[in-house]
């Protein structure tokens, strides 16, 4: 049997909604393998330990959950949390009113590598670069390649190979939708286009022969790679970006992380509640754990209130 399909034997009180909350999380298009069912499981073991006789979960069960982990790194404390915190958030929608909603860690993470956000700007230089460039090569159609390409990475948040490994059949006419097949850690996702995206790539694919592959069609992916690196460093140069704060140059990832970002505002900017919108972002990006998206949300916060404390400062 597939990991995918797997459930575990369940026994706690909450058996029943531990096996419709993994049938929920695959309905809303995680894969939900075997890591995720054994920490199912072990949330199952957990509630038997508790000897429940009705069905609640209060901060103090909580908290004795986040202390049976073996380990007490970041990592292990992000994936307790997650699990239990995703699960009760479930039994809240299902009705349940004794359950508590965790509030969100504060983790100390090691790394302090920052990704770099395009502004409005520099993202208006970058393609009226690009749309130039197709002008002054009207017969070169790699330019129209980087420029549908390039407006997939930014619009789509799709990641370089993903870009890169687009076949036809990947694309859906009468959805306006591309299906990405296992990607990064296996996950595979459906990405909705907007009009002006999928126009882009409809005209590109009308001017492509029988070549499966969208871009770059005619060169080895390896290849295609190290040409989209140069042209995106050239592009940067010409368009007048400036370095990052570390002396580098930004990488293809960073539109990903810039779409995220802004992705996350205009669901703020709407109103919307951002914690429960994670999920859905989530699923978009095609992260395997809500915990990888948590990431931007502390980005979007760390943002804001440093232009709270910039209005703070002059007001003084």
């Amino acid at each position: 049997m597939r990991s995918k399909e797997y459930f575990p034997d369940f026994k706690s009180i909450f058996n029943n909604e531990l096996t419709d909350f993994i049938k929920f999380k695959r309905s809303c298009g995680y894969v939900y393998g075997r890591a995720n069912t054994s920490m199912s499981k072990l949330m199952d073991n957990f509630f038997i330990s508790q000897k429940m006789s009705y069905k609640m979960v209060n901060q103090d069960m909580y908290d004795s959950w986040m202390n049976t982990m073996v380990t007490f790194t970041d990592s292990t404390r992000a994936r307790y949390h997650s699990a239990m915190s995703s699960f009760c958030e479930y039994l809240r929608m299902l009705g349940y009113e004794e359950v508590i909603q965790p509030e969100s860690l504060r983790l100390k993470y090691k790394s302090d590598f920052i990704p770099y956000v395009f502004n409005t700007i520099e993202l208006e230089r970058m393609f009226n670069q690009m749309a130039k460039n197709i002008q002054l090569n009207k017969d070169d159609i790699n330019s129209k390649d980087f420029y549908v390409l390039f407006c997939l990475y930014y619009g789509c948040g799709l990641r370089l190979s993903e870009g890169l490994n687009l076949r036809k059949e990947n694309y859906d006419y009468e959805s306006n939708t591309l299906h990405i097949i296992e990607s990064k850690n296996n996950v595979s996702r459906l990405i909705p286009l907007s009009i002006s995206i999928s126009t882009q790539l409809e005209v590109l694919l009308s001017l492509k022969g029988i070549d499966e592959h969208i871009f770059f069609s005619a060169v080895k992916r390896s290849t295609a790679k190290q040409m989209v690196y140069d042209y995106y460093h050239n592009l940067l140069k010409v368009s007048k970006i400036p370095i990052r704060y570390d002396g580098k140059r930004q990488r293809i990832h960073d539109l990903r992380h810039t779409f995220a970002i802004n992705a996350l505002k205009q669901m703020e900017d709407k109103g919307f509640d951002l914690y429960t919108s994670l999920p859905i972002l989530s699923v978009y990006l095609g992260h395997k754990t809500i915990t990888e998206t948590e990431y931007y949300l502390r980005l979007v916060e760390k943002e804001e209130n440093n232009v709270t404390k910039k209005v703070y400062d002059k007001s003084l």
